[in-house]
């Protein structure tokens, strides 16, 4: 494709003597003879790119001279061409695939010597009307986060259960997965003139800083753009690649041996796509696990790893099928609802079982239909045992649950029944309030032999 740009024309430095038009290699003067020098000419092509433009090198001008004081015309058909250690001669639009300083390499070959030409090209990324930022913030989640954390507490008595949460010891730091990519979504707006209003934006490009605790210091990565790919960024300590980010869908995706490290986050909008004026960078702590990153109720099906085909369904419309973990975590409050577990667990009670329900509070009795719990869980149905999240575990096996502070809410799930503990199923048969739930949500159980 051809995009509109400012060319940089270089001048070259190569001033060329004695060129004998259409004269070869001949061995005219008699005895052996040897490649002295290959002059290139590049002020024929351009030294500067956007990222994805074609690449043309037909205007080179490229002579060969020989120690028998002949010179050649050299064709671009007659050399090889390197970007750094790799021949790239059929396929230059490796040179514009992501931005940065390139290093071209020109080889010549012949059977009396070679010699080589390199230049530098400038590939840039493309240009594009900035947009102005009217706020550039901190994620809800992480905001919520913190707040929860800032109210925990290890008072672990009965008038405490359940309502908050119970504090770890030690430094906290945000708990993230290596399974699959961490997803830090800033939240940024721009102002909308035609409706005079603020506009939020689903994602924001931003540019970013990673640090990794080492000892009591954080010391930075070796940020580089990864080939062939725009906006992929990869980072570095030494030569060991750690941390993989999407900077479009602002996305961080941990290494496998990043396992227990401590990493810092700075990120701020970048500069060559938004106009912002004073902001604050998003900084944020994160110590990776052996998990799976959870955003949604319907990834909680990871958690089930039985041979159940009631969850398949399931597990492909939300993405996770096929996906193995030793842990989750939660990244937002989760709320649970009939939709996002099998039909197949769902059953509506018969009318002539004429079970009833007595509210606990009022006294009133009535159908499950009148307190509107019109369906009901019964797993296996009449087992005495359903359960709706299972999970197996063969001997050595370990399975982390990572809250992160934030809530599971199950409320919204209908109530699961179980019949009288007497068999009485008459007109008169009534028992429990209407906030029971005879269930179990998740169950972790030695792998069966």
């Amino acid at each position: 494709m051809t995009k509109r740009k400012a060319t940089i024309w270089a001048a070259s430095a190569v001033l060329t003597l004695a060129v004998v038009a259409g004269a070869g290699c001949s061995d005219i003067f008699g005895g052996s003879y040897e490649l002295k020098e290959f002059v290139v000419n590049t002020s024929g092509v351009s030294l500067a790119y956007e990222v994805g433009e074609d690449v043309s090198f037909d205007g080179l001008s490229m002579i060969a001279m020989f120690s028998d004081a002949t010179t050649k015309n050299v064709a671009l058909s007659d050399v090889k061409i390197y970007l750094g250690e790799e021949d790239i001669t059929s396929n230059l639009s490796k040179i514009t695939e992501n931005a940065g300083k390139k290093k071209v390499k020109i080889v010549y070959s012949t059977d009396h010597g070679e010699d080589f030409y390199e230049f530098e090209i400038t590939v840039t990324e493309e240009v594009v009307q900035k947009i102005t930022l009217a706020s550039f913030n901190t994620p809800n989640f992480i905001s919520d986060y913190k707040a929860n954390l800032s109210q925990a507490t290890n008072d672990k008595t009965v008038a405490n259960f359940e309502q908050v949460f119970f504090k770890n010891d030690g430094v906290e730091y945000y708990t993230v997965g290596d399974d699959n990519a961490f997803k830090l979504l800033p939240t940024a707006q721009v102002f909308d003139s035609a409706t005079v209003s603020l506009e939020t934006l689903e994602r924001v490009t931003v540019n970013s800083e990673i640090s990794v605790l080492d000892g009591e210091e954080y010391v930075e990565l070796t940020k580089s753009a990864k080939e062939g790919a725009n906006y992929i960024y990869e980072y570095y300590q030494g030569t060991t690649l750690l941390v993989t980010e999407d900077a479009v869908n602002n996305t961080f995706d941990f290494a496998d041996d990043t396992l227990d490290m401590i990493f810092k986050l700075s990120v701020l909008p970048k500069e060559t796509v938004y106009e912002f004026g004073d902001i604050d960078a998003i900084e944020f702590e994160v110590k990776i696990v052996d998990a799976f990153n959870v955003y949604t109720a319907g990834e909680l099906a990871v958690f089930d790893n039985t041979d159940k085909t009631e969850w398949t369904a399931l597990k492909n419309k939300n993405g996770v099928a096929g996906v193995t973990t030793n842990g989750v975590v939660l990244h937002e409050n989760i709320i649970l609802t009939a939709n996002d577990i099998p039909e197949d667990f769902q059953y509506t009670l018969p009318e002539d079982y004429n079970i009833k329900y007595r509210n606990a509070a009022t006294e009133k009795v009535g159908s499950p239909e009148s307190f509107g719990l019109t369906r009901t869980f019964l797993w296996n149905q009449y087992d005495g045992s359903p359960v709706i999240y299972e999970r197996f575990l063969a001997e050595g096996q370990t399975f982390n649950f990572y809250g992160n502070y934030f809530d599971l809410d199950a409320s919204g799930l209908p109530l699961v029944a179980s019949f009288h503990p007497n068999g009485d199923y008459s007109e008169d048969a009534t028992w429990y309030g209407t906030d029971f739930s005879n269930t179990s949500l998740f169950r972790v159980e030695g792998q069966p032999t």
